[in-house]
């Protein structure tokens, strides 16, 4: 098939793309930097680079021509707390890119699919611990709230009948990302972790070959205008994460327990600081809020309709995400 790919160079976008070669499909991918995806992906006739910006409609003209499917993974991440300029930010890119991108899209009717990849940062902070398609969105930070506004336009897009689908992952990790792991691996890595509450502090996250597997599968079995949420089987608790640490590291990590009324009044104290400093607070409240909330994904959907199945437990692909860690001496 011949796919376009925005976002080829990011850290989904350089797995994808090689996985979409190494099956011999055409890839178009849209980049801002040729060089480094010449690095990345080198040379092939079923391969082109097209160099445009999302935010920039005038220089995605023709991308779209001769298209099968389109995944559109190009977004701004980020932790900004709510302000008009962060929020100003967060929606150039990831509300008016992805509108920029259905948009030239719109007259090819060649086009059989454009994924849309959103994030399950989209629900904010939730009330309910079971989390599926359904669940209602509670978006706070600039960034949550773009993913969320992206996906109702979406959502609008495919209600006019243009052949768009949510993919909707849960955090995503491997080898080639820093992320969250990283920062905890650095606070475990001194041989003492923080525990917030008395609670399991149940997350989901998912090794980034998972996500590409399910990627594949829907654009052979994904309906256009539905959403899927991608995530593992379980969640895995703080302390899980700490133990295959410990082992990484060979040595006792001892969990500190902070009582979460402390952890909060922390918090807000340092928040308080760190604004009149003007610079980003290392710990939110809400950051807080969110490690204490367990969280469980019902991924019932994405197996019934595409046949996904989450491969790579916890152990394997954090332990491979912390040799990669090592390796670029990031710990």
């Amino acid at each position: 098939m011949n796919i376009l790919i925005t976002g080829a160079t990011g850290f989904i976008g350089s797995y994808l793309t090689k996985k979409l070669l190494e099956k011999g499909h055409y890839c178009r991918c849209l980049v801002r930097d040729q060089n480094k995806a010449e690095r990345l992906f080198g040379h092939s006739d079923r391969l082109q680079y097209r160099v445009g910006d999302i935010t920039d409609k005038a220089t995605l003209q023709g991308i779209a021509k001769d298209i099968d499917i389109v995944y559109h993974l190009a977004a701004l991440m980020g932790h900004d707390r709510p302000s008009p300029q962060a929020l100003a930010k967060f929606q150039k890119v990831n509300v008016e890119g992805f509108v920029n991108i259905i948009e030239v899209c719109r007259p090819h009717d060649t086009i059989k699919n454009i994924f849309h990849l959103s994030s399950t940062a989209s629900y904010g902070i939730l009330k309910s611990h079971i989390i599926d398609e359904r669940t209602e969105c509670h978006p706070y930070t600039p960034y949550q709230i773009s993913k969320h506004e992206a996906d109702k336009q979406a959502q609008q897009y495919a209600q006019q009948g243009l052949p768009v689908t949510i993919i909707r992952p849960c955090m995503i990790y491997g080898p080639g990302f820093q992320g969250d792991f990283l920062t905890m691996a650095k606070i475990a890595k001194k041989g003492i972790y923080p525990k917030f509450g008395l609670g399991k502090n149940l997350a989901p996250s998912l090794f980034i070959t998972d996500l590409i597997d399910a990627l594949l599968l829907a654009m052979d079995h994904a309906e256009a205008g539905q959403t899927y949420l991608i995530g593992p089987e379980t969640s895995n608790s703080q302390q899980e994460i700490v133990t295959i640490m410990s082992r990484f590291y060979n040595k006792k990590i001892i969990s500190l327990y902070v009582p979460i009324f402390l952890a909060k009044f922390l918090a807000v104290v340092q928040e308080t600081f760190f604004t009149i400093l003007r610079k980003k607070p290392i710990v939110t409240t809400r950051n807080i809020a969110s490690i204490t909330f367990d969280r469980i994904l019902n991924i019932s959907k994405a197996k019934s309709d595409l046949g996904y199945i989450p491969r790579v437990p916890l152990e394997e692909g954090l332990l491979q995400t912390l040799q990669w860690y090592q390796k670029e001496k990031l710990i």
